[in-house]
């Protein structure tokens, strides 16, 4: 599956226009077999056989546990150049830390997303807990 280039704007001054990809929150979900999935296909194939057919996921394998460089590259190696991925920031900065005092844990999250190069998309953040008492010194 290849995705048409951004196109042209009109009477903007030329600025393109954004694609909007279409994805599912994970992808990694044996329920998923037999309806979207073959029934025999292994767990090992199913981002393969995820990415064939939709451009975008949302990880959240990554708000339970910091990914590590080679996980994130064997995702990569397995999709297309096309693919994207959203990873879902880690619960030890938004419901933990609650977005204090969490630099280091952002800064090694971001340098391990990098692993992902042209394929990381945009983040996903869970901050309802922060939300529910306020953005007060935030």
């Amino acid at each position: 599956m290849e995705l048409p280039p951004s196109t042209p704007g009109t009477g903007d001054g030329g600025a393109a226009t954004p694609r909007v990809l279409v994805g599912t929150s994970g992808y990694n979900y044996t329920e998923w077999k037999g309806s979207f999935y073959p029934e025999k296909l292994s767990s090992k194939k199913m981002l393969p056989f995820y990415a064939e057919r939709l451009p975008t996921v949302e990880i959240n394998y990554t708000f339970y546990r910091m990914p590590t460089d080679r996980l994130l590259a064997g995702w990569s190696e397995v999709t297309p150049d096309h693919f994207r991925f959203t990873l879902k920031a880690p619960r030890r900065i938004t419901h933990d830390a609650r977005l204090r005092r969490c630099d280091e844990t952002v800064a090694a999250f971001c340098g391990a997303a990098q692993t992902l190069g042209p394929k990381l998309g945009g983040p996903a953040v869970s901050a309802a807990a922060v939300l529910q008492e306020g953005l007060g010194g935030v």
